[in-house]
Parts: C-alpha cells; structure tokens; sequence
C-alpha cells in the first residue's frame, strides 16, 4: 500500500520535503519542507499542523524520540531539540564546523548521532542524559571516515549502519563505533556511493542519492547481492525512513530492578524499586 501526502505549495508552485521524522507509536510524520516550516502530518486524524516550531530558522534533517515525545532538528550548523507538543526548543550542538549530513536519536541506549561531512570527520554522537538548556553540549566522534552523509542504527543487533564512499562498500559498527566490519563485499556492480538518506529493514538496505532510489537483494545462485533502481518517476528523494514498529520499538529490562519494595492498602499498592543497571553500551 503506497500513501502519498501533499505538503502544499509556496510561490514557485512546489514544496519540497527536506526532511523527514516519523513517531509510529502516535502515527505523525514531523516534516521539514523548502518554506523552512516543519509540520506535523497526522495519520490517524487526517490532520496537518503547521509551523510547529516557527523558532527555528531553515529546519532540515529531522529525528523523533518516540520513547520520550522529542524531536531532533537540524537548523543549518545547530541541531535543536524540542518537545513534541510545543515550540519550547533549545539548542543541544552549537557552531558545528559543517552542517550535518545526518541525524538520528536513540532513545533506547540514550545518545543522538550526527555525520559531518570532510576529510578526518565521520559520525558523532552526544548522551542525551547531557543535554541541557543551560549548556552546550561537545560531542564525540566515534567513527572516522572520509565525505560520510548517511547512516541508520538497528536496535535488534545494537548496530550502527554507514556506506563507505572510498570504497564502494557498506560498513557496520558496534554503537559505540567499534568492531567496524565490511558487511557487503560480496556485491555485483556495487553502487554506495554519493549516499545522502539510508535505511533498512530485514538485513536490506534502501537508499538515495538525492536523484535515484535505490535497494539491494541477494542473488542466491551466487552468494553476492544485486543492486535495483526503485522507479517512483520521480527526481527529488531526501529522508528515508522506514515505517515499522520494529524500527521505533519499546525497551524492556535486560536485568530485574533492585531493592523491591511494597506498601499495600486497603484499595491501593504503593510499589517502588531500583532500576537495574545500565549496560556498558548505554548512555546515562
């Protein structure tokens, strides 16, 4: 089933989407579009909200936190972060070297990641347990590779996603950038290059290059993948998501919580407990 939404016009008649968030659990698209407006698309309602966050100037790539109601929004060299309900944002990064090619949240290890584009640059990450109106936070870059504009994270495999421009290859890391592997040397006419918007679903991969749609299968009789052109008759692709509840899903304990206490009444239980502790790989 194939959905399609009109964002409207401006005055050259066309109005572009720049960025594209998703929140699956609520059903909202949060897009950023060529009027340097972000709106809200509601698919249960059949609703647009317009200009929710009229604070920021030339909104772009967008992200949304689905486990704590924020989105993640690029604003040229700055990234902001909003609650979902209200124009109430803050500056997160501040005076980024170049604008970010990439942005995505990871509520559920609790870190936001950025790609910077250049040579000795990479992807970048920042805690969200950091975050705070009242300071600027400095992030980390984890992974350094040459001219990197795209990535995607899965949180079954707690792996992070990213194309090899030099090398025509997929690669794939530990969240924390480590144990970095080439998952695609197997492939017939590779095509990762000039990749702006990537995702994934089910170990395959769909991707732009700003002008082509691209996705991947694995040819059997050879043990290689095949790369396919996916005709939208269209010239004009910017943020690929994927809409999937696996791809937004809802944490559970990897441990039990600690220190389980219990105060019954008549009508009520008062219960209150540790939260167990946190994985080396997570954030605060």
């Amino acid at each position: 089933m194939c959905t399609i939404f009109t964002l409207g016009k401006n005055m050259n008649n066309v109005l572009l989407a720049l960025g594209v968030g998703i929140h699956i659990r609520r059903q909202l698209f949060i897009v950023s579009d060529s009027n340097e407006t972000v709106q809200q698309i509601s698919l249960s309602a059949d609703t647009v909200r317009k200009n929710m966050y009229p604070s920021i100037l030339k909104p772009t790539v967008i992200s949304v936190d689905w486990l704590n109601d924020r989105v993640y929004i690029l604003s040229r060299n700055r990234i902001f972060g909003c609650p979902l309900a209200r124009d109430d944002c803050i500056v997160v990064v501040d005076s980024l070297p170049v604008p970010p090619g990439d942005l995505k949240v990871d509520p559920v290890n609790g870190f936001l990641y950025f790609t910077q584009d250049g040579e000795g640059k990479g992807l970048y990450r920042i805690d969200l347990a950091d975050i705070s109106p009242k300071r600027r936070v400095q992030p980390t870059q984890i992974v350094t590779i040459n001219h990197l504009k795209a990535f995607m994270i899965d949180f079954e495999t707690v792996r992070l996603y990213f194309p090899n421009h030099t090398r025509n290859t997929m690669l794939s890391s530990f969240v924390d950038g480590s144990d970095i592997q080439d998952i695609r040397p197997n492939v017939i006419m590779p095509n990762y290059k000039h990749i702006i918007s990537l995702t994934g679903y089910d170990n395959r991969f769909y991707w732009t290059n700003g002008s082509e749609m691209m996705s991947e299968e694995f040819d059997p009789r050879f043990e290689k993948y095949r790369h396919n052109e996916l005709l939208f008759f269209d010239k004009y692709y910017r943020g690929l998501n994927m809409y999937h509840p696996r791809m937004q899903p809802t944490p559970v304990p990897h441990a039990a919580p600690m220190n389980l206490q219990a105060l019954f009444e008549p009508t009520e239980a008062h219960i209150k407990w540790d939260p167990p502790p946190l994985l080396q790989y997570q954030g605060e």
